[in-house]
């Protein structure tokens, strides 16, 4: 009895690599991959989060340009530089915002180095460095 179920049992395997080979197509007509160009390890993993909104509180401003940055170099680097001006404006609220759209609006040739020119003049602090130092010296 264990017998012929062996038998019934190897039958079936062995019905099973038959089909199994029929349906295998030969290593030679095998379709191949689309050879894929190696990528960097920054182009791997690259999805940095959204900054968080600008409103123009200026001690949050460097944080937030430095973000940003990285964000449009890791994620957005091959996008045009108006949709890259637009990304940037649309991170920007308040006060920002209300500054920031007349001078969009009002450029002929739009560019990012414009911008974050233009920005840097109305927020970023230019005595930041001064007190960082005045702090410094105040730890003692």
């Amino acid at each position: 009895m264990m017998m012929e179920m062996m038998k019934q049992i190897m039958s079936r395997m062995e019905a099973l690599e038959g089909r199994k080979a029929a349906t295998m197509t030969p290593p030679s007509q095998e379709p191949t991959a689309p050879q894929i160009p190696p990528t960097t390890y920054i182009e791997r993993c690259a999805k940095f989060p959204d900054p968080e909104k600008f409103d123009s509180d200026r001690a949050q401003y460097p944080t937030f340009r430095y973000q940003a940055r990285a964000k449009l170099e890791a994620d957005y680097r091959d996008i045009s530089e108006k949709a890259q001006v637009d990304y940037i404006f649309q991170r920007y609220t308040g006060d920002v915002a209300r500054v920031l759209l007349p001078w969009i609006l009002n450029q002929a040739a739009l560019t990012l180095q414009g911008l974050w020119a233009f920005i840097d003049l109305q927020f970023d602090d230019p005595h930041l460095k001064s007190k960082a130092i005045d702090q410094l010296h105040g730890i003692r």
